[in-house]
């Protein structure tokens, strides 16, 4: 009996556990990945197990998780080692707020601020993009529920949006169903923005024809009463709404029903 010397060869993977690129990585350097390049063969595989690439280098193009097996023959055998990875996007930055200031029906503003890592611009439509920082302000917009999308000058976060509420309503009503005025309603109240709604129309007598409330808020008044249809003639409404933080807004007016 005599002892002998065992070696046991362990081809090298020098990665990290997790790596970061760029939600567009086409728009930046490119990160590679190298391993040893003494190794003979080199599978990298995607998270289905799929060989993806058999080449030394690999370039991180997408998140997902990843593997690479290496293999090395040493003296007439070959020898493998294993290494599992995850790339991920960088975080989205976070809306901090998002105030809206209405002044009267053509004048009013949304100011929405955010925090992250990058400057940012900011769109009403997902296509014209202004603004560079971390807060904008619109002006002078619709009456209604406006989307507001937000993304990375830099091209490297992913993208976000939020919504804001931008109280209005029509001058008119005119249920003649062409598709235009067909209904009143207050602009903006959503059962998504206030926790209580309550928005009476009356006649000039002071009777109330309809209620809005968080149930019918996005349809409104189609300018009847228990069916009838309401001759032309100029009706109010008092408007009494809490959002979500307990704000209340208190609003009365009046609008003029119209038929041919």
């Amino acid at each position: 009996i005599s002892p002998i010397d065992l070696i046991v060869n362990t081809p090298k993977i020098d990665l990290e556990d997790t790596y970061t690129i760029c939600i567009s990585p086409s728009d930046h350097p490119a990160i590679v990945l190298t391993t040893d390049a003494t190794n003979d063969r080199f599978e990298w595989r995607d998270e289905n197990n799929t060989i993806v690439s058999t080449n030394s280098n690999f370039p991180l193009t997408r998140a997902g998780e990843f593997s690479l097996t290496v293999y090395k023959t040493i003296n007439g055998l070959e020898c493998s080692n294993f290494k599992t990875f995850t790339v991920n996007y960088p975080p989205p930055p976070e809306v901090l707020s998002v105030e809206v200031n209405v002044q009267n029906e053509s004048e009013n503003t949304v100011y929405v601020s955010v925090n992250g890592d990058s400057s940012y611009e900011y769109s009403l439509d997902n296509n014209t993009f202004t603004g560079n920082g971390t807060s904008h302000t619109f002006s002078n917009l619709q009456p209604g529920i406006a989307t507001i999308y937000i993304r990375d000058l830099n091209k490297c976060e992913p993208s976000i949006n939020d919504s804001a509420s931008i109280i209005g309503y029509p001058n008119f009503l005119t249920p003649n169903a062409d598709g235009f005025n067909d209904y009143w309603k207050v602009y903006g109240v959503s059962s998504n923005f206030f926790k209580e709604i309550d928005i009476r129309i009356f006649n000039r007598f002071g009777k109330v024809l309809y209620v809005i409330n968080d149930k019918n808020a996005e349809i409104g008044w189609d300018g009847t009463y228990n069916g009838i249809s309401l001759p032309s003639n100029d009706y109010w409404f008092h408007a009494k709404l809490v959002d979500l933080n307990g704000n209340s807004i208190d609003k009365k007016g009046h609008f003029t029903l119209k038929r041919n």
